[in-house]
């Protein structure tokens, strides 16, 4: 009973510190992004930092991050779920032109859904201009990921949507 207490002891310590690491590299990810007015929260400054992260939400983060302007083109984004008139329109246009982000091949974009860890990594390798051809997705994004440091100060899975302040870690 004792080792058992001992052993459960020491996993409680480990989490708690992977946790107090975790929340460090959010503190220090939001504060710069914040003064960078990357990140802005809502009407009271409130990041939501344990909320999910849209596909809208974060074509919003990218387009700030770059300071992506329109171009003077001719180019729609043509995706059955985003018209002209949603919130965020401006921003995946922006985005789906610079060649950062896609649709999901079903003439959708899928705006409302959570961001996935590998989707997110996938925009950062894009932008980082590190895409090679025949990269198999998602892994081969994650390895690139992994090697750049992308990944560094986070303990993501794929296949996991990643909430807010995860995806400031990884943007800083």
């Amino acid at each position: 009973m004792k080792k058992i207490s001992l052993i459960l002891v020491i996993l409680l310590l480990l989490l708690s510190t992977f946790s107090f690491a975790n929340a460090q590299y959010i503190n220090e990810a939001t504060d710069v992004l914040k003064k960078m007015q990357i990140v802005i929260g809502d009407e009271h400054g409130d990041l939501m930092l344990d909320k999910n992260f849209t596909r809208a939400e974060f074509a919003t983060v990218i387009v700030r991050l770059l300071n992506l302007q329109e171009k003077n083109e001719e180019n729609k984004i043509d995706f059955s779920d985003v018209s002209t008139s949603f919130w965020g329109y401006s921003n995946i246009y922006k985005c789906v032109n610079a060649g950062y982000l896609i649709g999901d091949g079903d003439n959708k974009f899928r705006p409302n859904d959570p961001i996935k860890y590998e989707e997110v990594l996938t925009i950062l390798i894009r932008i980082l201009n590190k895409e090679e051809p025949n990269m198999n997705w998602p892994d081969d994004y994650i390895s690139k990921s992994e090697n750049l440091g992308i990944t560094k100060n986070t303990n993501l899975e794929k296949k996991q949507n990643i909430n807010r302040g995860n995806s400031f870690i990884l943007v800083y």
